[in-house]
């Protein structure tokens, strides 16, 4: 690879996901449009060989050339003769080069054809693709070890042979659960055994596997706003669910009292959305109203908790719970990235024996060569390293956000929250400015963001300020100073 090569490839690095519906040629495609409609990729840029691409994002030649054939068909790419692809300077669905370019790829049979259709429907009802998103799910995956993960996996591939090949243990591979809980040892406090531990592809899969391990006609409490496939994924199971309001401290105390729900849902370490932390005394509260009540229990969701950028970590449910009744859930998609899939319970002893007496038929959900190259990452050290850079850049994002923000002429009429701890932060403004509007002003400049009532499971007669949760995570700090001026010009009018 030549260093102009170097430089076009070190804009394009993302993580694409060979689970995912959509097919990886059109996630490719789709995240190439985003940065040729964005101005990423400039107007005449010569983009990566198909070898060179295919290489650096870990895929098959064919799916680059199926991304990159799929673009010349819409117009937003071009080829020439011996040099390559390139972005269009100009986009004329009328012009002859292009015409005499449609002409040619038809002849190469059905597959140009499904890409022209899909491109014509995708252009009738086309939405502006947003210069800047805050949106909670993404993480920076341009800082992603590419370079470790990819030698890790060799030695894996190389090293355990037949191994590599076998059904992984319903609850995961044995050097993994075992690296996890040496993890959670050092770095939140709590102590359990390897054998607790149950690894699935995704947080979603094990949310369900708990409802099936705690059995039919249970009563859940959720936060009220919350993380909104939780409350669809109890509905899915006919579970009864107490939508519980939110304060400046997590969950509130009240419903609970009321409706002595069996279990407890709680993200007490960093509350989705509001960003709240939970004080100890109600987290002990929390433990006082499961606690000796026999098939009570609390989900502690950890979902982001790596990333404190201030104080002490609080202590988690499952290190002050004496009685075995905290289910801990936690995730790598925050700290390494969403496509990884994997996640992890920590179950009480008393659940592991009801798990391995009515679940254990289930088959592992992770790829074995994945279990183990993150094995062998975080033995080697190589997780920590990761885990204190990204804090480094994701502090310096934060910051550079608050510092921008704090440029805005009507910046003491607003408040900033949830700044201590996860990667997002949240926005409430005064009452009398419609959140609505806030969102649809921010996208008529180009920028997606997301307001609080989109995160509400239910009614509520809770008074909630117009509330923005703002996720700067994939963002850089240029990127974010830019979005900032942008939001300032767009809200201007609105706050007073």
């Amino acid at each position: 690879m030549n260093i102009r090569e170097k430089r076009q490839i070190k804009l394009l690095t993302w993580t694409l996901d060979p689970r995912s519906p959509v097919p990886m040629y059109e996630q490719l495609c789709q995240l190439l449009r985003r940065e040729i409609q964005t101005h990423v990729l400039a107007p005449g840029k010569r983009l990566p060989s198909k070898r060179v691409l295919a290489t650096h994002l870990g895929v098959s030649t064919i799916t680059v050339e199926n991304a990159y054939s799929q673009l010349v068909a819409e117009g937003q790419i071009e080829t020439l003769p011996r040099r390559g692809y390139f972005v269009r300077k100009s986009f004329d669905p009328f012009d002859r080069s292009f015409l005499k370019q449609q002409a040619k790829l038809e002849k190469s049979g059905p597959l140009i054809s499904r890409y022209q259709t899909v491109w014509q429907r995708e252009r009738e009802a086309q939405k502006p693709v947003p210069a800047y998103d805050f949106s909670t799910n993404k993480v920076d995956t341009a800082s992603f070890p590419f370079t470790i993960w990819a030698r890790l996996s060799r030695q894996v591939l190389q090293e355990e042979g037949r191994d590599l090949l076998e059904i992984s243990p319903p609850q995961g591979d044995e050097r993994l659960r075992a690296s996890i809980a040496r993890h959670l040892q050092a770095y939140r406090g709590m102590t359990c055994d390897p054998e607790q531990i149950i690894i699935g592809a995704g947080s979603e899969y094990l949310f369900s596997l708990i409802i099936q391990l705690l059995g039919p006609g249970r009563s859940y409490a959720i936060e009220d706003p919350g993380y909104v496939k939780i409350s669809r994924i109890l509905e899915k199971h006919d579970a009864q669910i107490l939508r519980c309001d939110v304060d400046h401290h997590g969950m509130f105390i009240h419903p609970l009292e009321q409706a002595n729900p069996d279990v407890i849902y709680l993200t007490p370490s960093h509350q989705f959305p509001t960003g709240a932390v939970m004080p100890l005394k109600r987290r002990e509260y929390m433990l006082h109203r499961v606690n000796g009540f026999y098939g009570r229990y609390i989900i502690e969701d950890d979902y982001d908790s790596e990333f404190r950028f201030s104080g002490r970590p609080t202590p988690t449910l499952h290190s002050l719970d004496q009685q075995g009744q905290v289910i801990y859930l936690g995730t790598f998609s925050k700290s390494l990235a969403p496509s990884l899939r994997i996640s992890y319970l920590v179950l009480p002893p008393q659940l592991l024996m009801r798990y391995r007496q009515e679940l254990m038929f289930y088959a592992s959900t992770v790829s074995r060569l994945e279990q183990m190259t993150l094995a062998r990452f975080i033995d080697g050290g190589y997780f920590e390293h990761h885990l204190n850079k990204m804090r480094r850049i994701y502090r310096e994002r934060r910051d550079a956000l608050i510092s921008a923000i704090d440029q805005w002429q009507f910046r003491s009429k607003i408040a900033i929250k949830g700044i201590e701890t996860g990667l997002h932060l949240v926005v409430v403004f005064p009452p009398e400015v419609a959140e609505e509007n806030l969102v649809s002003a921010a996208a008529k400049v180009g920028i997606r963001v997301h307001g609080l009532s989109e995160y509400r499971l239910g009614q509520t007669s809770f008074k909630q300020l117009p509330t923005l949760i703002l996720g700067y995570a994939h963002l850089t700090p240029e990127e974010l100073v830019a979005a900032a001026g942008l939001l300032h010009q767009a809200w201007a009018g609105l706050v007073h």
